[in-house]
């Protein structure tokens, strides 16, 4: 295992270039030993000796793509600067690129990033300072350094490249150090959990659909934890950790050198809410030492066991105190051992021979590539003919044939475990004379309980959720059993495994169910114009809760009333007629007042989100990304030019680096923090948000505004694009069939082209309708491009809200007519019918007719959809429309997109407030 002075060979790994090293690179190692000075707490003139240049090296090596050496020289002369212009790139001249497919570069040496730099010293000592155990002072500066110097470590790691940051190349420098440190040879180590979807599908409640996400990233996090400590977080190579609200958490929470922040009080997440929501995917990378690979495997799959168990004996102690201990439990520890499927395995990755510092396993690695995958990446041809360009002037750590070998190493690992994961073990079947039914949520194992006869264990299970409320008395659970319900082992631990197990990490927290997520947004708005009217209807529906006699009747909720279909049901809950009567007026007072602020009737519908990145894999591979000619600076791509590099070759895509990897890492774990964010501005609930995924739950009104937003945010922070699927259901609905109709929009949206948005209405009469719109994100150069089509389309339906419906009834029985007329009067059309309808001073107004109104969406569709390259649906599936652009069908199925358009916007405009009043204020970036 790691020694005494890894720690500090790590803070020195980390240290080795200075965070302003690109604004003057001919003097930057001064600054490097005023750094190291103060992070090792030695003089000036010994930090010298402890610069690794090694790190730098290895990193390198690792890394970078082809470039020439630092100075050139021809007859022993080093050559005059007029002739390398490209390796003396000013500062003024700097640029980086911060999104993954290369576009948009800025420039990066801006004032306030001199000021910071000038800063960068004083910053570092105080963190030590706060910090005098090396490991803390390890672990703090790797967190703090970066959100300390924000813009200047975003200054490049290179001034020749343009793809990843000084911050990026540091953390690969420290990961390089940290695995060849002793035997100079290193493994890399790959993490996967499942299963994923089913597992996490399968709940009825929102908070079973919480608690499965959450379990997935906390014993995936529970899986880093030793090569965390062993290593340090600089070996996980992806997902990125920095800011994680999980890691930072744990950092607070280390024995051994805690991590303070600025106040000197221990590390946390900056929003508690930020604990609240899963943000780690079920799989990891990390580079680890080839000595300790095998012992890191093994102790990563043993930390999920030991976490896993750790919570299923909370849950069964907490419930065997209710429930006793008569043998209810019996198979508890066996269906437990029968949930996860934990894979972890390591692959070499390279060998360095300590005394030049090259790579000298790069053709090993690429024999095995092609016996194991095929030809290498033709991104890794590309970059070894960039490097022969180079010739003499190549630096001898970079070789033609050490390009690419993060790219084939991070392949042949992820190929590996494909592989292992395809001979999956055969779980054993339970007991076969054991006669209990099925789990109500896991349908694969069998429900607790005495065993024996069914009466007998549905006698039993009819008081479980009775003894449970009677044992917790006035601290009572959130989790609740429905008295149809039975669970089996891991059922009772994803129901309760808050209650007893997470409430100590993430704090108390309410769970919404599916017709509070609906009404959010409604009792927001009610409570902006009525603070107090709302609170009190609640305090009331309380009050007769805790007077019914029957404690074991299910209590009514405020929210519940709301619901129009649900309302006179009240008398079978436990109320009395008189209760029931009383609470019946003082919801019609509680709506008269949300009718005289124009709100609209309040109606349980709400929406699931699902949205990801779109071909994220394709671009770790390296198949898709930044060409050369974007991640190397303009005058380094001339100099390559000149030695001969055709412009076709810098055009191609370049191959990911180990520091461009852990860019786009950083750039997804940013995505990711903020999603939540996002959500809750606009009243919805984030279940999961890691990697590129995300799920939510929002309240109608709001669904297409946040997914905007969201993918707004993640062309921002990531590049590329997102697609998202909207599913809109009742709240009565089965939870699982909504999340599995906005799973099936996704796939409509990915098949039409993806970079969209696909919405399904699934309406309570049974009708569901799907429609898809493109993002394509507009505005000048001053704007922040918040505003795109999915975000007209709601702004569509907020400007209808009040009008009749009939013009949409009217559009839509002339369907078959319309699909045969020209586009333009299709629109007109549309627009007469629309207009005809308008009443009052609204008509006067005509809103709907100027500003952000139906004619220039109208306007915006006939742009949009002039794009052959968006798919449509034929009888034989997905085609593209360049195929049949001319064709009928072509043309029908455009005009039945557009009316299906026109009939989720009048749909939508029944959840919008009946006034005309100010677009939607967007949330905060």
């Amino acid at each position: 295992m790691t020694t005494s002075n890894h720690w500090t060979d790590c803070i020195r790994a980390f240290l080795h270039d200075p965070p302003d090293k690109s604004l003057s690179v001919k003097d930057h190692e001064g600054r490097t030993l005023a750094n190291l000075a103060v992070a090792l707490a030695i003089p000036e003139d010994q930090a010298r000796h402890q610069a690794q240049k090694e790190a730098d090296w290895l990193a390198s090596a690792c890394e970078r793509l082809p470039l020439p050496k630092g100075t050139l020289w021809q007859d022993n002369k080093p050559l005059p600067d007029t002739q390398q212009r490209f390796n003396r790139i000013p500062a003024d001249e700097l640029q980086r690129c911060s999104s993954i497919d290369g576009s948009n570069p800025q420039p990066c040496a801006t004032q306030h990033v001199r000021s910071q730099a000038l800063k960068a010293t004083d910053i570092i000592a105080d963190i030590r300072k706060r910090h005098p155990n090396e490991r803390a002072a390890a672990y703090a500066l790797w967190r703090l350094l970066p959100e300390e110097l924000p813009e200047l470590c975003q200054l490049p790691g290179d001034t020749r490249l343009r793809d990843h940051s000084i911050i990026d190349h540091a953390d690969a420098a420290t990961a390089a150090c940290a695995a060849l440190r002793e035997s100079q040879q290193a493994d890399l180590l790959v993490f996967s959990l499942g299963p994923v979807q089913s597992f996490i599908s399968q709940g009825r409640s929102l908070r079973d659909l919480w608690t499965g996400s959450y379990l997935l990233s906390w014993l995936t996090f529970q899986g880093m934890i030793p090569i965390l400590e062993a290593i340090g977080p600089w070996a996980i190579t992806s997902p990125g950790l920095r800011g994680n609200a999980l890691c930072d958490w744990w950092l607070g929470q280390k024995e051994q050198g805690v991590v303070v922040d600025d106040n000197g009080s221990p590390l946390a997440p900056k929003n508690t809410s930020d604990l609240h929501y899963a943000g780690i995917p079920n799989s990891f990378t990390a580079l680890v030492p080839r000595e300790q690979a095998a012992d890191l495997s093994q102790a990563c799959q043993q930390a999920v066991q030991r976490a896993w168990r750790s919570m299923c004996l909370s849950v069964q102690s907490s419930l065997r105190k209710a429930w006793g201990e008569d043998g209810w439990d019996s198979q508890w520890q066996e269906q437990c051992d029968r949930v996860w499927d934990c894979r972890c395995l390591h692959v070499p990755f390279i060998q360095v021979n300590s005394s030049i510092g090259i790579i000298e396993e790069t053709e090993r690695l690429h024999s095995l590539y092609q016996r194991l995958v095929g030809e290498v990446p033709q991104a890794v041809v590309d970059a070894g003919h960039l490097a022969e360009c180079l010739g003499s002037d190549a630096p001898g750590y970079v070789s033609a044939k050490g390009q690419g070998l993060w790219t084939m190493a991070n392949e042949l690992a992820q190929r590996v475990l494909e592989a292992d994961k395809r001979a999956r073990r055969v779980p054993s079947h339970e007991a076969m004379d054991d006669h209990r039914e099925k789990c109500a949520l896991m349908d694969g194992f069998s429900v607790m309980g005495p065993s024996g006869d069914t009466r007998t264990n549905h006698d039993w299970w009819k008081g479980a959720d009775e003894k449970l409320r009677r044992l917790a008395k006035g601290d009572r659970p959130l989790a609740r059993l429905r008295s149809s319900e039975r669970l089996s082992a891991p059922g009772l631990v994803k129901r309760f495994a808050f209650d007893y197990f997470f409430r100590a990490v993430c704090g108390r927290m309410e769970f919404r169910d599916t017709r509070q997520a609906a009404m959010a947004d409604w009792v927001h708005r009610l409570n902006k114009h009525e603070p107090k009217a709302w609170k009190q209807f609640e305090a009331k529906v309380a009050r007769i809760n805790d007077a019914c006699e029957d404690d074991d009747i299910d209590p009514w909720t405020a929210y519940e009333l709301l619901d129009p279909s649900r309302r006179d049901a009240g008398w079978w809950r436990g109320w009395s007629p008189t209760d029931h009567r009383n609470m019946l007026n003082e919801l019609d007072q509680l709506l008269h007042k949300a009718k005289e602020h124009h709100l609209p009737e309040p109606r349980p519908y709400y929406a699931v989100l699902v949205a990801d990145g779109d071909h994220m894999g394709k671009y770790l591979r390296g198949e898709e990304g930044p060409s050369f000619a974007q991640a190397y600076h303009p005058w380094m791509s001339d100099f390559l030019g000149s030695k001969g590099a055709r412009d076709d070759l810098l055009q191609r895509v370049r191959p990911q680096g180990m520091a461009a990897q852990l860019a786009f890492s950083a750039a997804l774990n940013r995505f990711t923090s903020g999603a939540a964010q996002h959500i809750q501005s606009h009243q919805g609930t984030c279940v999961y948000a890691g990697g590129d995924d995300v799920l939510a739950i929002l309240p109608v009104a709001t669904c297409l505004y946040a997914a905007a937003e969201l993918a707004r945010v993640f062309q921002r922070e990531v590049g590329g694009t997102l697609t998202a699927g909207i599913a809109i259901v009742h709240s009565s609905d089965d939870l699982r069939s909504a999340i599995s109709t906005a799973r099936k929009a996704e796939s409509y949206a990915k098949a039409c082209g993806r970079d969209g948005l696909a919405l399904t209405i699934a309406r309570r009469s049974g009708d569901v309708t799907t429609a898809y719109c493109p993002w394509r994100f507009r505005g000048t150069e001053d704007s922040d491009n918040t505003r795109n089509l999915a975000h007209d389309w709601q702004e569509m339906a907020r400007i209808l809200a009040g009008q009749s419906p009939r013009w949409i009834h009217h559009l839509l029985n002339e369907q078959e007519v319309l699909r045969k007329m020209p586009l333009e009067a299709v629109w007109a059309r549309a627009r007469h019918l629309l207009l005809h309808g308008q009443e009052g001073e609204l008509r006067k107004k005509a809103e709907l007719d100027h500003g952000l109104a139906f004619p220039k969406l109208l306007d915006h569709f006939q742009e949009i959809w002039a794009d052959s390259s968006i798919g449509m649906k034929s009888r034989d599936g997905f085609v593209q429309r360049a195929k049949t652009q001319n064709s009928e069908e072509a043309h029908a199925w455009l005009v039945d997109q557009f009316l299906v358009w026109c009939e989720h916007a009048a749909w939508l405009a029944r959840f919008h407030d009946k006034s005309v009043r100010e677009p939607a204020t967007e949330s905060a970036s």
